[in-house]
């Protein structure tokens, strides 16, 4: 499904691969960390090769694409640019396959993997995943994210505050976790935290946090705020009406 866009809309990362390519970079050169000559991991990469082959392309020195359930979009990664894919991929069977030179794929939960690897690259980076992780287990996964990184390595993570219905952006925040979880969350799950949940959890593992929302939805916010539970509510309404944030995060 996410090979044709039919009902589940793919991440950034799977969508506009350069935009979050372009992303990722400039948020570490404000760091201090330039992309060339980097390490990458993308958590929760989704299937397709686009993100990889744009950060290789822009210079990094190997990507680890990590996705325990998304099967290889092979579909998708045959409208990548064949001329580009040849100087990081190989050809076999019809398919483009990984180049253990340059990107590995990584199929074990992030926690498990960095067990195992503790300061592995330079840069962990995301788009639209966190918010898809089970409400119990974000924490394991932002300190994952933490033990992946070398010391003043960098997370950039963008975290999408939204209903699966863009349309009504907070309609989530209007039932209770047992209604929420029998009849309305979607397979692909939302965990419904919020801005102060995801900054307060990066700031337990990281020196340095900056969190940016990046859409600002008040007329919707205003529109749903009577319905929503209290314990959704900080506030604060210029935190409460945000939908999208990008999350900057130094070990």
């Amino acid at each position: 499904m996410l090979d044709s866009e039919f009902l589940l809309r793919p991440g950034q990362d799977t969508a506009n691969p350069a935009g979050s390519a372009d992303l990722y970079e400039q948020a570490a050169r404000q760091d201090g960390i330039e992309l060339k000559g980097s390490s990458v991991l993308v958590f929760g990469f989704g299937g397709g090769y686009g993100v990889a082959l744009e950060l290789l392309h822009r210079g990094a020195s190997h990507v680890f694409l990590q996705d325990p359930f998304a099967p290889i979009r092979d579909r998708r990664n045959e409208r990548l640019p064949a001329e580009r894919m040849e100087r990081f991929f190989r050809r076999a069977q019809g398919a483009w396959l990984a180049d253990e030179r340059w990107v590995t794929l990584v199929r074990e939960p992030l926690p498990e993997f960095a067990k195992r690897n503790p300061g592995l690259v330079d840069l962990v980076v995301s788009s639209s995943v966190f918010e898809h992780v089970a409400t119990d287990r974000v924490g394991d996964h932002i300190a994952a994210s933490a033990r992946l990184s070398r010391v003043g390595g960098l997370n950039v993570h963008q975290v999408d505050l939204r209903d699966h219905f863009f349309r009504y952006p907070f309609e989530m925040l209007h039932y209770g976790e047992r209604t929420w979880n029998r009849w309305l969350n979607a397979d692909n799950n939302l965990n419904r935290l919020r801005l102060p949940d995801f900054r307060r959890m990066f700031q337990q593992n990281f020196s340095q946090v900056h969190v940016e929302p990046q859409l600002v939805l008040r007329e919707e916010f205003e529109m749903a705020r009577d319905r929503i539970r209290p314990h959704y509510l900080s506030g604060d309404d210029d935190v409460d009406s945000v939908g999208t944030v990008l999350v900057c995060a130094l070990r």
